[in-house]
Formats: structure tokens, C-alpha cells, sequence
């Protein structure tokens, strides 16, 4: 589903892509600040967003996105952000599900890694 929202509804459009830095899964928080919105990863910090920018760049940075793509059409962003955080939280616990009976919290983590890099391959190949 997520393969999906983000083949048709992001890199259907114009689009540009934004560095993101090496983030661990779960380690990311989207914060109100005095100027504006930033996006926590770990020890890095993206200032300076609005709510939407914050909370679509975690998505992707979650996913293991060394960049995201961000479509340039004003309002597009916003609009698809609901949808595409469903379908990210719906893959987060259907993976979970999936592994939860692997022991080993490493053999797990591996598991969940090589997962999220299939879903980052299949995102980005030609259709």
C-alpha cells in the first residue's frame, strides 16, 4: 500500500528530493519550536519546516531514506501526508506482526532492516 501512495501520489508529480540524515528507526520526533516545526533524528535536527514538511520527511526518514522525495506542487504535500502516514504506520505493524515470533532482538532487527530495504527498492525501481 505504501509502494503505492508513493509511486502514484509523490513521484507521479514534480518532485525534488531532500537530503535526510542517517536516522534509527524510532529515534525521530516532530517538535513545535518558536520559529517554526523541526524534525529530531537522533543527534541531527532539520529546522525551520512546517508541520506537514516535519511529519512527511520523518516518514521517509523512518523508512531508512537517505533522501526524500518532496513534490513541488503548492498544497500537494499536506494533502497526501494523511494517507501516506496510514499506509506507513499499517507497514510498521504488519512488519512488526511478522517478526514478532523471531527470539534473537538481533536476527529481529536484521529481519526488519532487509524488509525496509526491499520496500526502499521497490519504491524507487522503474515501473
Amino acid at each position: 500500500m505504501i509502494i503505492g501512495i508513493v509511486r502514484e501520489k509523490i513521484l507521479a508529480v514534480p518532485h525534488s528530493f531532500r537530503p535526510l540524515p542517517a536516522a534509527e528507526r524510532g529515534k525521530s520526533a516532530v517538535e513545535r519550536t518558536l520559529f517554526g516545526w523541526q524534525l529530531r533524528l537522533g543527534r541531527e535536527t532539520l529546522a525551520d519546516l512546517t508541520e506537514a514538511e516535519a511529519r512527511y520527511l520523518r516518514v521517509f526518514a523512518e523508512m531508512g531514506f537517505t533522501e526524500a522525495p518532496v513534490p513541488t506542487p503548492s498544497g500537494h504535500l499536506a494533502a497526501i501526508l494523511p494517507q501516506l502516514e496510514a499506509a506507513f504506520e499499517a507497514a510498521v505493524r504488519h512488519i512488526d506482526a511478522r517478526t514478532a515470533g523471531i527470539l534473537s532482538s538481533g536476527t529481529r532487527d536484521m529481519t526488519t532492516e532487509l524488509i525496509w530495504e526491499e520496500v526502499r527498492r521497490r519504491l524507487l525501481a522503474p515501473t
